[in-house]
């Protein structure tokens, strides 16, 4: 039998020492909310905050380390700032302003016509710059408001990007493809609410546009180019990523402007 015996004076040490980020939100706009993510290596997601306004903000528990905090609004404005919590430092300070000086407007063009419903996002080279986010009116314009001077990358919902500087009030035209896709939805129900999207197969990733149908079935997509694409046909609220919705596949080597759909409701 092994005896049991007492031991005084042990002292457990346990290191518990943990930073915090905080800062301050300023200049949202009305209605305008922010979610806080802070990155660490990897960029791997450890922490989140959602502010309903501007003002402070603390997100504890962050062991000493490099990370990235990225504030996105619901305004689709964001910026990225890195930072590093140091041993024996409490408290990290990381303030976003969403403030800038400059502004980015143009117009989208396709074939000498205004291009509506294009995403175009502006993304800073520098590490500190304010990005965001625009689609395009009916007469194709876009602003973005409220972003830094400096270097940026536009990116278009149509897979293009463009390397450009910003200063000021600053105009960047955008010219698509020359190709248009349009025709007419043949169904017994009503069009009214249904989209049709094309879906280019020639590139990796999700480069699509799409249009809404009017009452009569008409539809028009402009500023395409030359490849393959799926067509879907879907109604407003279903799930676009059902095979189901794939309706036919195209080569579009030129402009089609009297093409038929026919759903069958059975």
């Amino acid at each position: 039998m092994v005896k049991q015996v007492p031991v005084e004076n042990v002292r457990l040490v346990v290191d518990t020492q943990t930073g915090v980020l905080t800062g301050v939100v300023r200049n949202l706009g009305v209605s305008e909310s922010v979610t806080i993510e802070v990155y660490g290596e990897g960029q791997a997601r450890i922490r989140e905050l959602y502010l309903g306004d501007e003002g402070p903000y603390q997100l504890g528990g962050l062991i000493p380390g490099l990370y990235r905090a990225v504030a996105a609004t619901s305004m689709s404005r964001h910026i990225s700032i890195p930072f590093e919590v140091v041993n024996h430092v409490n408290e990290t300070v990381v303030d976003f302003d969403f403030l800038g000086p400059s502004s980015l407007h143009g117009t989208i063009v396709a074939a000498g016509r205004p291009v509506p419903n294009i995403q175009v996002s502006v993304l800073p080279t520098e590490k500190h710059g304010i990005g965001g986010k625009a689609l395009s009116q009916e007469d194709g314009s876009y602003l973005i408001q409220d972003i830094d001077d400096g270097e940026y990358t536009v990116l278009t919902s149509r897979g293009r990007s463009y390397e450009i500087v910003v200063s000021g009030d600053t105009k960047f035209d955008i010219w698509l493809g020359e190709l248009s896709f349009a025709g007419v939805i043949e169904s017994e129900l009503s069009t009214a609410d249904m989209i049709v999207v094309l879906k280019s197969v020639d590139v990796d990733g999700p480069q699509s546009t799409s249009t809404n149908v009017d009452s009569l079935g008409k539809f028009r997509l402009d500023g395409l180019e030359v490849g393959s694409y799926q067509v879907r046909v879907y109604h407003d609220g279903e799930d676009i990523t059902d095979q189901s919705s794939i309706t036919d596949a195209i080569e579009l080597k030129g402009s089609v402007n009297d093409y038929r759909i026919h759903l069958n409701h059975e």
